[in-house]
Formats: C-alpha cells, structure tokens, sequence
C-alpha cells in the first residue's frame, strides 16, 4: 500500500517524508513492546488475535515505521532516566550532609 493512494474508498495520505503513518495497533504494538520486549505479547495487547501475535509479530518489528518509533521511544526513556549533573550532585551534597550515618554506611561490601 503506497501513501496517496486509495484503499477501500479511504485515502492514505502522505507523510513529508514519505513513509506511510502507522496504524492505532501499530503504535499501540511499538509502545507495549519498547516497555516489555516481548513481541507476541505486544501484539496481543496491542488488539491483535492471540493467532496472528503467535506467527506473524515479528513481521511487525519489520517494519521500519514500527522499528524507528520504537527506538524514539526506548531512546526517550533512557534519557529520562539518565540523572543530571546537578542532580548527582544534589543527591551527593545530602549524602554528606547526613551526620545520622557513619561514611562507613556508604561503603560498599567488599
């Protein structure tokens, strides 16, 4: 199926890039898979049938559209979880600050 084409009477439009836009169950698809990794079972949260999940789902992480919404996602979680230099050192400063604990406490077993 090309964009700027007709299915069914429903006109598939044009990306400015080129790519034709994913469908609701595609993106569903890609956002459960890049929180659990697991395409079957993505598939089937995504609203496709425990039978297409089971023999096709890995034909979806072919999909380059899927495949690249995918990394966006993945790669925007790893810097959300990525701490900030001012937050390390905030987190740093309270460590010492804390007179309650011994520098023994934040030594790690040897």
């Amino acid at each position: 199926m090309k964009p700027g084409t007709t299915v069914s009477g429903i006109l598939i439009p044009k990306r400015k890039d080129g790519v034709p836009p994913m469908t609701e169950r595609q993106k569903k698809f890609a956002e459960y898979y890049a929180q659990c990794g697991n395409a079957a079972q993505s598939a089937i949260q995504a609203g496709y049938s425990k039978k297409y999940a089971n023999t096709n789902a890995s034909k979806l992480l072919q999909n380059t559209t899927i495949t690249e919404y995918i990394k966006q996602l993945t790669e925007a979680a790893q810097t959300a979880r990525i701490m900030t230099a001012r937050e390390r050192q905030a987190i740093l400063s309270d460590i010492a600050k804390d007179k309650q604990n011994e520098l023994s406490d934040y030594r790690h077993a040897e």
